[in-house]
C-alpha cells in the first residue's frame, strides 16, 4: 500500500469506517484484512468514491500565494488589491474457526470469520485464497488474543484495480479506533495516511502524539527563486512536525462545524457533478431487491450501486444534526511506528482549527506601485448656492418702497396717456 484515506464517523449507536488505498503489485496477491468485534452483526457494503470526494473538498486545507499589490487607475479613482444482505447462519468451518458470513459485493470476496485459535484463522483465510504473508501471523495472533473476528476481502477473479473500490464496514456501537498494526503488514517503508472523522465534537489522537501547523510557520520571499509553490510550502510545514515527532505526530489539518442538511444536500448533488464509474461487474444482474442474481460468486452475491447520499445517510446516523464537526487529520508513519493500534477520543478544550491557512511571515514584500498620474485639470471648485428655505418677513421699508413704486409708475402712465392725445 502507498496511500490511505479513511472516513470514521462515529456516534453512540454505530460506528463506520471507509476504507479506500491505492496499492502496487499484482491484484491476485491483494488482499485486506480488517479486525473488527462483533463480526456476526457487522455490515460490509461497498461505497461510492464520491462521497469521500465530498467530505474532502470541504476539509482539504488551502493556501494561497500572497498577491502582488498594483493599482488599477480609471477616470481619475484608484483601486488597491491586497493578497450487503448477509448469507444465512454462520457455519463452522473448522475447529476453531467460525465463519459468520462469505458473500461477493461488487468486485471483492468477502469473508467475515472469528474464532479462538489463531492457526486455524490463518489455516482457513491461506486455504480460501487470502493472502497472509508470515509478516503478520504475530499481528493476526494479537487481534485473536483480543478476542477479534476479521473481516477479510479479497478481488474477484478478473477484477484489475490499483486504486481500491471504497468500501464500508459498520459495526454496532462506540468504536473510535483503527487497527493501525493490520495496516503495517502491507506498506513497504512508510504509508501517507488521510483520516476524516464524523462525530459531534471535534477529534484528537490519545496515544499519538498530535500536531498542528500555525500560520506564522508559513514563510513567503518574494525573492525566493524559483517561486514557490503554496502546497509545498504546506507540507514542508507538516513535514517539520513529523521531523519534531520522531514520525509519530497525527497532524490535524482541519476540524470545523458542519450541519447535517448541507452535507447531505452537497452528496446528493455530487452523484452528477463528480464523475463516478459504476463499480458492479459487468454482466451482474441486478434482482428486484437490490441483490443480484447469477454470476460466479459463490455463497451469497448482491452488488448494489452505491450512492454518496446513502453513504451520507449512513455516515450521519446517530448524530446531532445541529452539533457535526468533521476533523481531518494526517500522518505518515513507517512500519515501525505502526506498532499500535490508533486510539480517538474528543479533543479536551472543543476548538476550531478553518481550512483557510495564510503565510504568516512574509519576507521582502515589493514595494508599492506609484500613484494614478491625474488625466486631466482639477476642476475649480465652485461654492454652492444656500437656499433658505423660509423667506425672511417684509420690513416696513419694504412695504412704503412698493407703493412709491406704484405712485411713480402711475403718473408715468398719466403723462403718457396726456401726450398721446
Amino acid at each position: 500500500m502507498t496511500d490511505h484515506r479513511m472516513v470514521l464517523s462515529v456516534s453512540s449507536t454505530q460506528t463506520t469506517l471507509w476504507d479506500q488505498f491505492a496499492y502496487s503489485g499484482r491484484p491476485s496477491d491483494f488482499s485486506w484484512i480488517l479486525p473488527v468485534r462483533n463480526g456476526p452483526d457487522v455490515r460490509v457494503e461497498l461505497a461510492d468514491n464520491r462521497f469521500m470526494q465530498v467530505l474532502d473538498n470541504v476539509s482539504v486545507p488551502t493556501l494561497y500565494a500572497p498577491q502582488r499589490p498594483t493599482r488599477y487607475c480609471a477616470n481619475n479613482r484608484e483601486f488597491d488589491f491586497g493578497a450487503a444482505s448477509p448469507s444465512a447462519a454462520a457455519d463452522a468451518a473448522a475447529p476453531g474457526v467460525t465463519v459468520h458470513r462469505e458473500e461477493v459485493v461488487g468486485p471483492y470476496a468477502i469473508a467475515v470469520v472469528g474464532g479462538t485459535d489463531a492457526m486455524a484463522i490463518r489455516d482457513w483465510l491461506r486455504d480460501n485464497g487470502f493472502a497472509v504473508p508470515p509478516a503478520i501471523e504475530p499481528v493476526i495472533d494479537y487481534y485473536v488474543g483480543m478476542r477479534s473476528d476479521f473481516v477479510a476481502l479479497k478481488l474477484r477473479p478478473g477484477a484489475t484495480l490499483n486504486r481500491m473500490s471504497p468500501v464500508r464496514v459498520t459495526v454496532p456501537g462506540y468504536a473510535p479506533t483503527l487497527p493501525l498494526r493490520m495496516v503495517a503488514a502491507g506498506i513497504a517503508d512508510k504509508v501517507g495516511l488521510t483520516l476524516l472523522v464524523l462525530a459531534n465534537s471535534r477529534f484528537e489522537a490519545t496515544n499519538y502524539p498530535n500536531g498542528e501547523v500555525r500560520n506564522q510557520d508559513l514563510v513567503w520571499d518574494w525573492n525566493a527563486s524559483p517561486t514557490q509553490v503554496p502546497a509545498d510550502d504546506f507540507r514542508a510545514a507538516e513535514r517539520a512536525i513529523f521531523t519534531s515527532s520522531a514520525g509519530r505526530a497525527w497532524i490535524t489539518e482541519s476540524a470545523m462545524p458542519q450541519h447535517s442538511s448541507n452535507l447531505q444536500s452537497l452528496a446528493e448533488r455530487a452523484q452528477f457533478a463528480i464523475p463516478g464509474a459504476p463499480v458492479c461487474p459487468q454482466g451482474t444482474v441486478m434482482g428486484s431487491d437490490g441483490g443480484a442474481a447469477g454470476g460466479d460468486a459463490g455463497p451469497s452475491m448482491r452488488c448494489v450501486e452505491p450512492t454518496p447520499a446513502e453513504d451520507m445517510r449512513v455516515a450521519l446516523a446517530g448524530l446531532a444534526s445541529g452539533d457535526i464537526t468533521l476533523t481531518r487529520m494526517r500522518a505518515e508513519l513507517s512500519g515501525s511506528l505502526l506498532d499500535r493500534d490508533l486510539q480517538l477520543g474528543p479533543t479536551a478544550v472543543p476548538s476550531v482549527r478553518d481550512r483557510n491557512y495564510t503565510y504568516g511571515v512574509v519576507r521582502n514584500p515589493p514595494p508599492e506601485p506609484p500613484p494614478c498620474a491625474n488625466p486631466s485639470p482639477a476642476r475649480p471648485t465652485v461654492t454652492p448656492i444656500r437656499c433658505t428655505t423660509v423667506p425672511a418677513a417684509p420690513s416696513a421699508l419694504g412695504f412704503a418702497g412698493f407703493a412709491m413704486m406704484a405712485v411713480a409708475s402711475a403718473r408715468a402712465l398719466r403723462r403718457k396717456s396726456a401726450k398721446s392725445q
